[in-house]
């Protein structure tokens, strides 16, 4: 929401895991920078794996906190700063079968906010169905519409919104670690590949000036991020020696999102590790003002307005 305000989702280990206690997550706020917090948000039958804010809207992804590989769960979202909470599998208008299962959700930083789901059988984890969807909403979670977007697909799926833009991305694996973007805009009636069959993080960064995906190839290591600055509709490849910037070979292995971008698209900061597993690797915070290869200029790409009286 801004520096000092801000939103965390947070993760309870099951009973299964380790031989601990279960300990359900919930929805924190902090409005001094994250020095203190506070809980506004928990039930005792779901763990938050993703939140998103915007305004006095407040969406967080469940999952069940007592199985151990979770069971599915809503998105519980709040429209008045988290006074109040509902839940988008009690919304008619939807029409969701049960054991839906979300992936993150996402937003523009305006009136759009979304996420991919499917539907599985959450007792033994098999599906029964198959298809990708897009669920959003575009005043903030008052109404939502829902499309397919892949018939065939069985998994939902990580989707990425630029900020102050309503196109939507979505990553797909369709092989071991080989997976495309897709890409569409607003009725999302229809979905064009953007980056084909690369081994890529799943995860996308940046807003509507440019935009990141790490590339996580172990045999094609001539360059090491894909870059657009013209929101998805073509990549450039940035390259550079792994001692000059962070290391994302094999980064799918382990995805998270490891790449942060501020600066008008211009200033990067970047997790890269050497090894094909992070847990067992080194890894280093990585820092680039230029977009990587010293082409962009957050100055340059800064918004400009021209000011004249009459």
């Amino acid at each position: 929401i801004s520096p000092s305000h801000g939103f965390c989702a947070t993760y309870g280990l099951p009973t299964a895991w380790f031989g601990l206690d279960s300990a359900a997550g919930g929805i924190y706020e902090t409005v001094d920078s994250g020095n203190h917090w506070k809980i506004i948000y928990s039930n005792s039958n779901w763990n938050f794996t993703n939140i998103y804010a915007a305004g006095s809207a407040i969406f967080g992804v469940a999952m069940g906190a007592s199985q151990t590989f979770g069971t599915a769960g809503p998105i519980i979202y709040s429209l008045d700063a988290g006074a109040s909470w509902r839940s988008i599998d009690t919304d008619a208008e939807l029409h969701l079968p049960s054991n839906s299962v979300f992936g993150p959700v996402d937003g523009n930083r305006d009136s759009l906010v979304a996420m991919t789901y499917t539907h599985i059988d959450t007792f033994s984890m098999s599906l029964a169905y198959r298809g990708l969807y897009l669920a959003y909403s575009t005043n903030l979670g008052r109404n939502w519409q829902s499309v397919v977007i892949d018939s065939s697909y069985n998994s939902a799926a990580i989707l990425h919104i630029p900020s102050h833009s309503c196109r939507i991305f979505v990553y797909q694996e369709e092989a071991d670690d080989v997976g495309s973007f897709w890409m569409s805009d607003p009725p999302y009636s229809s979905w064009s590949k953007t980056i084909a069959d690369q081994e890529t993080s799943g995860f996308m960064a940046g807003n509507s000036c440019s935009l990141y995906v790490a590339n996580a190839s172990p045999t094609d290591t001539s360059f090491t991020m894909f870059r657009s600055t013209d929101l998805g509709g073509s990549w450039a490849r940035i390259a550079y020696t792994p001692s000059d910037g962070p290391d994302f070979t094999e980064v799918d292995d382990e995805d998270a999102e490891y790449i942060s971008v501020v600066g008008h698209g211009a200033v990067v900061y970047a997790e890269g590790f050497v090894g094909q597993y992070f847990f067992s690797s080194a890894s280093n915070l990585w820092k680039s003002t230029d977009g990587g290869d010293g082409t962009l200029n957050a100055a340059a790409l800064a918004p400009q307005f021209d000011l004249s009286h009459s």
